[in-house]
């Protein structure tokens, strides 16, 4: 019996050396390569959260407006943004959770394949408005902020932009995204629909 076992070791183990196990390396919880309309989706849900959010870690402008008060803790009611870094939180939020990623979904509806010329052009133009919306935020907030040298990731120390030129630009910005809208293509999916009835309810005004 261990003749036969011994003779059938070389087989096992001949076969097992003719077997791909490359397919192993593949991580297929963290992927590559994330789709577009993911990156997109993401980004829009950050930003309606961050915009929406009663964390005083983060959103702390219905205290500054008086809508709301403090009882017991009542730094940033007292105008003290700066003890709990909420500067910083609603800086990473925008240009690290929403525009990045806004940016990555335009460059993949850019490169899909399976996305018609049409529906790339429309797809990101609406990226496009959503960048536009979050930069409107960050130039209101902080008046001048990184621009033109944003969302590079080699550039450690991007230039701040005056407020008013990224105002101006932005508005020619937008003029150029709606341009490049249709209303059957508008129609086609609700991720579009979305950012038009937003870009429609709010046009951004030169301070």
């Amino acid at each position: 019996m261990k003749k036969y076992i011994i003779a059938l070791l070389p087989l096992i183990f001949l076969g097992a050396c003719k077997k791909d196990i490359t397919s192993l390396n593949l991580d297929t919880k963290h992927p590559a390569t994330v789709p577009a309309t993911a990156l997109f989706t993401q980004a829009q849900n950050t930003l309606a959260s961050t915009l929406s959010s009663s964390n005083v870690y983060l959103n702390i402008f219905r205290l500054v407006e008086q809508q709301w008060q403090e009882t017991t803790y009542v730094t940033e009611s007292n105008y003290n943004i700066t003890d709990n870094k909420i500067p910083d939180g609603i800086w990473n939020a925008y240009y690290r959770d929403v525009l990045e990623p806004f940016e990555q979904a335009k460059t993949n509806f850019n490169s899909s394949p399976i996305i018609s010329a049409d529906a790339k052009k429309t797809d990101v133009a609406i990226s496009d408005i959503m960048q536009v919306y979050t930069y409107y935020y960050l130039v209101t907030t902080f008046g001048n902020i990184p621009y033109t040298e944003a969302l590079n990731v080699d550039n450690k120390f991007p230039k701040f932009d005056d407020a008013l030129t990224v105002y101006k630009t932005l508005l020619t910005r937008l003029d150029t995204d709606v341009a490049a809208l249709t209303t059957e293509q508008t129609l086609d999916m609700p991720i579009r629909s979305t950012a038009v009835i937003l870009m429609h309810g709010e046009y951004l005004p030169i301070p």
